[in-house]
């Protein structure tokens, strides 16, 4: 993955930072701090990982930094020329934001295998255009996730999602990503489900996953995505079904050998949530029975003689009976200790 939408100010303040060094021959910074300086001032696409180096650094040299290039007696200021060369404090939030973005993103994100799916290989006539396509997503296919609940993507689940920066990737790596969205690969949303036909780049992975989908050894697809809305249901079924309703961001198609379909902390998390609902609205119902059964006046005739208790053993006696303790019970002990 790479960013190249850094602010203007940040382009700026590099080409400063480069014509300084040209006009005075500056002796501050290292090899890569002009690099970076470069990669600014030209606008190339920086990887998460050189977003992440410009954070830390500019972090640290922002203690340094003066505002100015030189002080009074002419003398270079090399933490703000540095700092400068960096990006500047332009820089410096774009990349937190960024950063706080990925965070956030993979937190949420979750990574789900298309099983039984085809992936067909197609050579070109000319024999040097190479396609692969597949269904990344199957829509209204019910799976089971970790023996903990049951999923289905509904035919909904892509209307007005943004794909123009999806990547395909081979086993979810982004260090050799295959394709993007609008150059070298099509998504396509039909009544089946979401349509990937990739044309290989000449890369050495892209040769590697050719191969591997030719001789049969690859033959599955993946997506890697965040939920905008879900639902879960229970029906006769003892695991609880999620249906996903419309997908918020889709990251991500991936070639993959199919492993075991995984589960996710996010959706173990959305079904929690939706599960503890459930169950305060039936204890709730619970206890709202309980208080109209206490209203209601008892109408059986008393009897004029009271039958004796039966007795049991001292001995025989359980000393810790367990007392019956049930949903009520609970909600009303924590609405005590509430107030």
């Amino acid at each position: 993955m790479s960013f190249s939408n850094y602010p203007q100010s940040a382009t700026n303040a590099a080409k400063k930072a480069l014509r300084f060094k040209e006009k005075n021959g500056s002796s501050c910074g290292t090899p890569v701090g002009w690099t970076r300086a470069s990669q600014l001032s030209s606008r190339k696409a920086l990887s998460l990982q050189t977003v992440k180096r410009t954070f830390s650094f500019l972090s640290r040299a922002e203690v340094y930094n003066q505002g100015k290039f030189t002080d009074d007696d002419g003398k270079e200021i090399c933490g703000s020329i540095m700092y400068a060369a960096w990006g500047g404090t332009s820089m410096r939030s774009w990349c937190k934001k960024i950063i706080n973005e990925e965070k956030s993103m993979e937190d949420n994100k979750e990574i789900r295998i298309s099983t039984n799916l085809e992936v067909r290989y197609q050579n070109s006539d000319d024999g040097e255009k190479q396609t692969l396509s597949g269904y990344a997503i199957k829509f209204g296919d019910v799976t089971t996730i970790g023996d903990q609940f049951r999923e289905r993507v509904d035919s909904t689940a892509l209307e007005g999602v943004d794909m123009s920066n999806t990547f395909a990737l081979f086993n979810h790596d982004w260090s050799t990503p295959l394709g993007r969205a609008g150059r070298n690969m099509n998504l396509t949303v039909d009544d089946e489900g979401l349509r990937v036909d990739l044309e290989l780049p000449q890369t050495s992975t892209a040769r590697d996953l050719s191969e591997l989908v030719k001789n049969d050894i690859v033959g599955g697809m993946s997506f890697g995505f965040t939920i905008a809305e879900d639902t879960w249901s229970r029906s006769d079924e003892k695991m609880p079904l999620r249906t996903i309703n419309r997908i918020d961001k889709l990251y991500e198609v991936t070639f993959t050998p199919v492993p075991a379909y995984p589960t996710t902390e996010v959706a173990l998390r959305s079904m929690e949530a939706a599960t503890a609902e459930e169950d305060t609205k039936e204890i709730l119902a619970e206890l709202n029975e309980a208080q109209m059964e206490a209203q209601t006046p008892n109408l059986e005739p008393q009897q004029e003689e009271r039958q004796p208790e039966p007795t049991m053993d001292v001995e025989t006696t359980p000393q810790d009976k367990p007392l019956a303790f049930t949903k009520v019970d609970a909600l009303k002990f924590i609405l005590d200790h509430q107030k």
